[in-house]
């Protein structure tokens, strides 16, 4: 039989493996099907809009304070590892935010962040949808459910939207609105155009609105509902007039290197010396105090490094002493010349010049002013004391341990008279402090 095989499959060779390999795979086949069957039940992933258990139960602790909004949201995601879908043209991402949670759920966290922000968001899957509220917009119910989370502002909250305009009513962006006495706030888009969420009982508060280069407005809450409000341009600085070496300019058009302060700024700080008075308070002015000795004057002063400047008091050069001494309440104003511009004063202006132009009357104006201070300081610790006996033994010990001998200062009779108390100590401590 085995004999009458080889020789078959001498002759048909290829239809002996097709044979074989056709018994291998009706053999094999139900195994692996049996086992792609079992594959797909332990490797399926979980059905579509079902949260995972780590999104649901997902607590964030988050405290930032002043900070944009887009680096917020990335903290977010960090700790409950869902993704953040938005427009650009709807949510600005810039503004900035301030909150303080612990343990909190992603829709208290969420509502929390956007609800001043007047928007609103959908959590979907692993997703959360930021959408903006539209001006006059409905507030969106609260609503959750399981694996579709929809959250706005609270019903009881009290939307506002309006308009920043400037001069001419151009709109206004990135201008500041806050509820007074609260960290509810907001800022305008491109359209000077602001939405703002007002929590339950305060809806006759204040809102404080402010931007650089224009005066800070107060708006006081009247039960609208929308707002159009109108700043007014701040200028003052660059009217101000400064003194130079030749004469004042206004600020707006002075090109060099000089600073000024004025009286009433100076002496916001007390101090009896004036020039600890203006420390810190012109840029490029270094002052330092060497001493803390009551009544000395010694400080060292110098403009940007370059040693002691030149004090003019009323256009006549003085000393640092002099300006030390000045009565900072008779100083209407103070400038520091530091550059090129200290030119006419010749070389003695090489490290600066120091202008004060003191105050002068007025006209047929009468006005009297005064001004007080005092202290009182307390001694934390105060060493001990001793009485006239004791004194007058140490100081004859310290006359005894002379080179060269020596001899008692006090004798028996005088120590005689503090012991039988025809003579008394006094204790100066009590008296004094």
């Amino acid at each position: 039989m085995l004999t009458k095989l080889i020789a078959f499959m001498k002759k048909r060779p290829s239809a002996v493996l097709c044979s074989i390999a056709r018994s291998i795979a009706i053999f094999f086949l139900p195994l692996l099907l049996a086992f792609s069957v079992q594959a797909q039940l332990a490797y399926s992933p979980p059905p579509k809009g079902i949260l995972s258990n780590q999104q649901i139960d997902s607590k964030i602790t988050l405290k930032v304070r002043n900070e944009k909004l887009g680096s917020v949201l990335d903290k977010i995601e960090k700790q409950s590892k869902y993704v953040f879908v938005f427009s650009n043209d709807e949510i600005n991402v810039s503004r900035k935010v301030t909150l303080d949670v612990k343990d909190k759920t992603v829709p208290d966290v969420m509502k929390e962040i956007l609800a001043p922000l007047g928007a609103s968001y959908e959590i979907m899957d692993d997703k959360i949808i930021l959408k903006q509220l539209k001006p006059n917009a409905p507030v969106p119910p609260t609503n959750a459910t399981e694996n579709n989370i929809s959250v706005g502002v609270n019903k009881a909250d009290t939307v506002i939207n309006g308009k920043i305009v400037g001069t001419g009513g151009t709109p206004l962006s990135n201008v500041s609105i806050s509820l007074k006495g609260t960290s509810i706030g907001t800022t305008t888009n491109e359209q000077g155009e602001f939405v703002l969420s007002i929590p339950e009982g305060r809806g006759n508060g204040v809102l404080v609105i402010s931007t650089v280069g224009y005066a800070t407005l107060e708006q006081n809450l009247d039960g609208k509902t929308q707002y159009i409000v109108s700043l007014v341009s701040e200028s003052k600085d660059l009217g101000e007039v400064v003194v130079v070496g030749y004469g004042t300019q206004r600020k707006a058009n002075l090109t060099g290197a000089v600073s000024s302060i004025k009286g009433e700024d100076i002496i916001t700080t007390k101090n009896e010396n004036v020039q600890n008075m203006i420390t810190g308070k012109i840029p490029g002015v270094r002052i330092t105090q060497r001493t803390a000795e009551p009544g000395s004057f010694s400080n060292n002063f110098d403009i940007r490094a370059m040693g002691t400047p030149l004090v003019v008091i009323d256009g006549i050069p003085r000393t640092v002493d002099d300006f030390q001494r000045l009565d900072p309440n008779d100083i209407e104003n103070l400038s520091v010349l530091k550059d090129a511009s200290a030119a006419i004063y010749g070389v003695r202006a090489a490290n600066g010049v120091v202008l004060v132009t003191t105050k002068r009357g007025a006209g047929n104006k009468l006005e009297l002013n005064y001004s007080g201070s005092y202290g009182w300081q307390i001694p934390s610790g105060l060493p001990a004391t001793i009485n006239a006996e004791q004194y007058m033994t140490l100081r004859n010990e310290q006359a005894m341990h002379n080179v060269n001998g020596g001899s008692p200062i006090f004798n028996d009779a005088q120590f005689e008279e503090y012991r039988s108390g025809k003579k008394q100590s006094t204790d100066w401590y009590p008296l004094v402090f």
